[in-house]
């Protein structure tokens, strides 16, 4: 009787073409075993023996062969399905291969890299002569966290064990590298960016900021340790400041005052430390002189916005007087969704409308001597980009992921954060942010003695004119911010299945959201954003 079930299991499975592989350990290929496959697989059986109908040999110059028949639009879509395959393997073992012993050491397909291993450690661990005699006796990889940037990089952990002129050390570092396509990336030129950001930007901006005040911020980043784009892979390596007590900012975070108006000094410092070596040195700008969004870096995150901004639009359709007021609009933005988000990230908003009253506005930039502020934007100031630790009471502030930073408006990083914010009072009211950011800039640009003023008119000028991306951002990452323990997904999961064709972002709406949401449409309505 059993044996008759598994015959009948194994019918099922040559009607579904099914592939099976073992090794060729003794009881796999013994008599009764080889006879049993030779039963169930017939003529398709290929192994080592030179009696059984094919051969590994006849096997690789098959698959050759099929490869070269592929014409690209087939290899592209295999290649795509054997990663998400892989992926999603990834994701629910944390392996793509493993031994069968339960506590067996899993080993990821590609990971660790080849290339970190610990003459390449000590090579970027040894900055100075005093650090001649260090020697990576031993280095430990976490497994890759949540990838980002849909799967195309991943983030871990290494620590690193050292033997210096002192005694023994560990030491822990994060690294970013691109594991899959890299064309893509060197199209979109984001990893780039964000590697010139952490070599020269940042250690400029730093240096400006300590030459007048060490108490201004010790750093805006974690410390860069090394950055390369080609040989041996492109990658970024820093410091991990976990280990130093900092936590990625999150929504308990957002929900405290004091905390939000810290993130706000920071990003004015950051703002106004970026003029002076952006103006005295220009020719450091021309890396960053290209659009952020390009047409490959748009097309790739267009699924995203587009998707969760109809799927907010469908939710809004539902509800009374809501829906014919404003679910039109919604879907509106959706449709051009990517090219507000490219103009507004631009210095420059030609064509949007100016809802303030811009003639009285410009006479009295002309009094006051202002003109169109540039700084060195971060580009994607949210949430999960701040990193937080606890100081006396007011928490230290380091941002990490610069690859959407550009020289444009200090707005575009004010809407970023105060429009993602899983805050309803700052929401419904910025003004708290806005006046310390104010307040913060205007301080540093007296400590720094630059010859400018920032002027709260034109702040809230610079963000008005950018209402529709105010508007996206709170229909789009907000409601991801939004998200409860249970069905919470952040951007990156949402972004891992982006590549396909028929992809929709799967965003479950809070009904804490929904109700903030309704007042925020209230008071769009009552600005004409919307």
């Amino acid at each position: 009787m059993k044996n008759r079930k598994s015959r009948r299991k194994c019918s099922v499975l040559m009607r579904l073409s099914v592939y099976f592989q073992q090794d060729s350990a003794t009881a796999h290929t013994a008599a009764m075993s080889m006879r049993e496959l030779k039963r169930i697989f017939g003529t398709r059986l290929i192994s080592n023996n030179q009696k059984d109908p094919h051969s590994i040999d006849e096997l690789k110059d098959y698959i050759g062969e099929e490869i070269q028949a592929f014409n690209d639009v087939e290899l592209q879509s295999v290649v795509h399905s054997l990663s998400e395959d892989v992926s999603c393997v990834w994701r629910q073992t944390g392996a793509i291969f493993s031994s069968d012993c339960e506590h067996a050491e899993m080993a990821i397909v590609g990971f660790p890299p080849a290339w970190l291993h610990n003459e390449f450690l000590e090579k970027i661990l040894t900055t100075s002569p005093s650090d001649s005699k260090l020697v990576v006796t031993r280095s430990e990889q976490d497994r890759p966290e949540e990838a980002v940037d849909g799967t195309l990089t991943v983030l871990f952990r290494v620590v690193v064990h050292m033997e210096r002129s002192n005694g023994p050390r560990d030491r822990s570092l994060i690294v970013k590298t691109i594991v899959q396509n890299l064309e893509f990336f060197r199209k979109c030129k984001i990893f780039e960016r964000e590697a010139y950001m952490y070599t020269y930007m940042l250690p400029a901006v730093h240096k400006v900021l300590l030459e007048f005040s060490s108490d201004l911020i010790p750093s805006f980043s974690p410390k860069c340790i090394y950055t390369e784009l080609e040989n041996p892979a492109p990658c970024i390596i820093m410091e991990d400041i976990t280990v130093e007590g900092f936590k990625t900012m999150n929504k308990d975070d957002a929900q405290n005052i004091n905390i939000c108006k810290n993130v706000a000094r920071a990003m004015a410092k950051y703002h106004v430390g970026t003029i002076g070596p952006c103006e005295r040195a220009p020719q450091m700008l021309e890396v960053l002189a290209e659009d952020v969004y390009n047409a490959e870096l748009r097309a790739k995150l267009e699924p995203l916005y587009r998707g969760v901004l109809k799927c907010v639009a469908r939710e809004v359709e539902s509800w009374p007087v809501y829906g014919d007021k404003f679910a039109g609009g919604l879907r509106r933005l959706a449709d051009n969704v990517m090219d507000i988000i490219a103009n507004s990230a631009r210095a420059s908003v030609e064509g949007m409308q100016v809802l303030s009253c811009s003639d009285l506005l410009e006479e009295r930039r002309e009094k006051q001597n202002c003109y169109e502020l540039k700084v060195l934007t971060h580009g994607d100031l949210i949430m999960s980009n701040i990193m937080l630790k606890s100081s006396n009471g007011s928490p230290d502030v380091r941002f990490l992921d610069y690859q959407f930073s550009s020289y444009a408006s200090p707005a575009i990083d004010l809407i970023r954060f105060i429009y993602t914010l899983p805050n309803e009072e700052i929401l419904k009211s910025p003004r708290v942010v806005l006046e310390e950011y104010f307040k913060c800039a205007n301080e540093t640009i007296f400590l720094l003695q630059l010859p400018y003023k920032f002027f709260f008119d034109y702040i809230v000028d610079e963000i008005e004119k950018r209402s529709d991306y105010c508007v996206i951002m709170t229909a789009t990452l907000l409601p991801i911010h939004f998200g409860d323990k249970e069905t919470h997904k952040s951007v990156f999961e949402l972004l891992r299945n982006i590549d396909d064709p028929l992809y929709e972002p799967n965003i479950h709406l809070t009904e804490e959201y929904k109700r903030i949401f309704k007042q925020l449409l209230d008071l769009f309505d009552e600005k004409m954003w919307l």
